[in-house]
């Protein structure tokens, strides 16, 4: 009786701790996520800004 409260106060342990890695591991992936999209709005915006300075104005006489 008492092996199978220590087995299941080892599972308990081991579901929580496997909980916890399964929460870091979302965490983790989830701030990836966000330095990639800060990055391509990042190079979306330069795009648009740059492609301003690229394209001649009507108004300049070449």
């Amino acid at each position: 009786m008492a092996a199978s409260l220590s087995l299941t106060a080892e599972l308990a342990a081991g579901l929580v701790t496997g909980v916890d890695l399964w929460k870091n591991m979302q965490n983790t992936i989830f701030s990836l996520l966000s330095i990639v999209n800060l990055f391509t709005l990042a190079r979306r915006i330069e795009g648009r800004i740059g492609s301003e300075h690229l394209v001649p104005s009507k108004d300049v006489e070449t």
